[in-house]
């Protein structure tokens, strides 16, 4: 199919489950690998899903089902809300001030506290008439206002002159316009919002990820205390659950030293709101003055930062101080020597102290593909090494837990060699983040817990590839800015991924990068989307207010679930300046395999770009940027002023020019406009 869009903000694509299930609870974390309908997204898609899940504001359906297309009404969006906005909920409610929502409604009751708790945070007030219309659909100029409203934005909603679109009600106008600008939604295809259009689900899901991680980066995201107990264990509470891949004991201090990431283990609480770190025997903490304890680089799930302020240092409190174990040394004897000649009582040899079980895993010289990873090892003693993979997100494992490969990928068990060997993992998808956990088990001892993150490579991009259409790739002035126009031919696939990017020659972005919004750098790319080929309107496009003095290049990727395309670029040229000297190609001079022409263009040093077709027979050539683009480029002799092109002309077949010269008082390229010849008669 054919498909044309317009550059617009992005707002991340996730699928959402149905009511019943969203955020209850389960009895062990589950990830997007544990869902058959989730399996197939990509990478980046899959990490906000995880988060989430992980959140607990989504879960699946069922064990193995996310849900991923059913519908979501707006009792199911209440709770959505109650839970991203962390509201107050009464779970003892059994009557409601809406009266069409029932506490024995089969379908609905549950939400009855929900739907109570979003109308006293001034989220809803309902539908009118004293109604709440539990299991009707949200439209979009609702969900703008839910999500503005539960981040406290109502009173500049209402001030704000709003957004000037005729599809958006007159009271809803203040709340698109903020929703827009916070990036929680974006435009439809056509330039205009949509606003009475029942919401999607993937804006549904998007709009909460966006909302879920504002608000909560206005809440104290910090380490509320730490608590040395009974057993070496130190407790560290947060105010926020964390990402378990973002937990590194070596940026963990105590009084200016470093946790050891060999001999320290930790593991969360199961709200992850709690490290729980077993600290090593034999740690000593000087109990004469107060502990300092500084925490780094903690993640949400949701991907803010952990912080605590220098000015506020972590409260800690010393319930029970580390055992460090006494040294004991023998007693001199007080006895005279011995002077008999008899032969001396036999002595019991003192037997050697049990070795320290470590184990270490060497990551500088581990390899990783699509589907494998491999890990050399070493031990401080011989013995087993076991091990389990588990995807990124979840809490560390126990010790049987990595025995028993629970929730696990991949897990098993390697004997030493010596003390040296190596972890095989394989049967990982491609493009995914796991984490790798392993101790070693030696003389009835365990070393402590070694954890090592990691991410497959990208499955390899084989997909059909995207080309651009002539007719609809375009750049324009308006009165208000510049218009970028795309086209594509995007047969096979049902997803596209674009980054808009300021021009750059010399890099592109790989698809990885497109994929999660990123430029060649790896920092957010100027503007980036996705877009559901399936969506209405699509054949329209919307503006986006682009500097008329920029050169922009346009990068895009197919996705079908299972296949990506290689990256497609497209350069826009800038059109603040356009080359006006250009306007003729001369009579051309047909050669045996070849036409020369002599430009009018006086300049000395440029670059002729041409396309022959008969799409158009001169009527409505292409646009300069798709010629340039995907033309061709003509040899140009400096001596002679001329240009030559190989092949010869046929009748009805336009030949379609366009100039590149670099402006030195610019300091940069600028075209021409396009300049046609087309022969009718020899």
């Amino acid at each position: 199919m054919n498909k044309k869009f317009f550059i617009w903000f992005t707002a991340l694509t996730l699928g959402l489950t149905s009511a019943t299930s969203i955020g209850a609870g389960v009895s062990e974390a589950k990830t997007s690998a544990d869902f058959s309908d989730l399996k197939d997204l990509d990478a980046a898609t899959k990490a906000k899903f995880d988060a989430m899940i992980q959140a607990g504001i989504f879960n699946g359906v069922s064990e193995t089902s996310f849900g991923l297309k059913e519908e979501m009404n707006r009792a199911q969006f209440a709770k959505v809300a109650a839970l991203i906005f962390g509201l107050n909920v009464d779970q003892n409610l059994k009557t409601s001030s809406f009266s069409d929502v029932k506490a024995d409604d089969p379908g609905n009751g549950y939400a009855l506290p929900y739907i109570e708790a979003v109308k006293r945070a001034g989220i809803t007030d309902g539908v009118g008439s004293g109604k709440f219309d539990p299991s009707g659909n949200v439209t979009k100029e609702q969900l703008a206002a839910f999500l503005v409203r539960g981040l406290g934005l109502n009173a500049e909603a209402q001030s704000t002159p709003g957004i000037s679109d005729t599809t958006v009600s007159d009271w809803a106008k203040g709340y698109v316009q903020l929703a827009l600008q916070q990036k929680l939604l974006g435009n439809s295809l056509d330039g205009t919002f949509g606003g009475k259009k029942e919401a999607s689900r993937e804006l549904l899901a998007s709009g909460a990820y966006e909302s879920a991680k504002t608000f909560e980066a206005t809440q104290p995201l910090e380490v509320s205390g730490a608590d040395f107990l009974a057993g070496n264990k130190l407790e560290l509470t947060l105010t926020v659950g964390i990402a378990a891949d973002s937990v590194d004991l070596s940026k963990i201090t105590i009084n200016g030293v470093p946790l050891d990431l060999k001999l320290d283990s930790y593991e969360l609480s199961e709200d992850k709101k709690t490290i729980i770190i077993k600290l090593r025997q034999g740690f000593k903490l000087d109990t004469s003055k107060k502990p300092v304890i500084v925490v780094k680089d903690l993640k949400t799930l949701l991907g803010n930062e952990v912080k605590n302020e220098e000015s506020k240092p972590i409260p800690v409190k010393v319930t029970e101080p580390p055992v460090t174990p006494p040294v004991v040394t023998p007693a001199p004897s007080t006895s005279s020597p011995s002077t008999s000649s008899s032969p001396s009582s036999p002595t019991t040899p003192t037997p050697d102290p049990e070795p320290v079980v470590t184990l270490t895993i060497d990551v500088a010289n581990g390899s990783i593909t699509h589907t494998t990873a491999s890990y050399p090892v070493t031990g401080s003693v011989t013995g087993v090494v076991y091990y389990s993979v588990l995807p990124s997100g979840l809490a560390t494992p126990s010790l049987d837990n990595i025995k028993l490969g629970t929730n696990a990928v991949v897990y098993g068990s390697v004997e030493l060699d010596g003390t040296k060997g190596n972890l095989e993992l394989s049967g990982l998808s491609a493009g995914t983040s796991y984490v790798l956990y392993a101790y070693e088990f030696a003389s009835n001892k365990t070393s402590a817990i070694s954890i090592v993150p990691f991410q497959t490579l990208a499955e390899q991009q084989i997909g059909p590839v995207i080309t651009f259409n002539a007719e609809g790739t375009k750049r324009s002035e308006g009165y208000s800015g510049d218009t970028i126009e795309v086209s594509v031919n995007s047969d096979g696939y049902d997803t596209l991924f674009y980054v808009l990017t300021e021009f750059n020659p010399s890099i592109s972005p790989s698809a990885a990068q497109v994929k999660s919004g990123q430029d060649a750098t790896g920092g957010p790319a100027f503007q980036y989307g996705m877009i559901d080929m399936n969506l209405e309107g699509s054949n329209s496009s919307i503006s986006a207010n682009l500097l008329s003095s920029k050169t922009y290049c346009f990068y895009i990727v197919g996705s079908n679930g299972i296949l990506d395309s290689q990256v497609a670029g497209f350069t826009f040229y800038r059109t603040d300046s356009i080359i006006d000297t250009f306007t003729s190609i001369g009579t051309p001079v047909v050669n045996s395999n070849s036409i020369t022409f002599s430009p009018d263009y006086i300049g000395s040093d440029y670059l002729f770009y041409y396309l022959t077709t008969d799409q158009f027979a001169g009527v409505n050539p292409p646009s300069a940027d798709y010629i340039i683009n995907q033309g061709e480029l003509g040899t140009y002799d400096q001596a002679n002023s001329t240009v030559s092109i190989p092949g010869s002309f046929t009748l009805g077949t336009g030949l379609y020019t366009v100039i590149v010269a670099n402006d030195p008082t610019l300091g940069d390229n600028i075209r021409s406009n396009v300049v046609s010849y087309i022969p009718f008669s020899e």
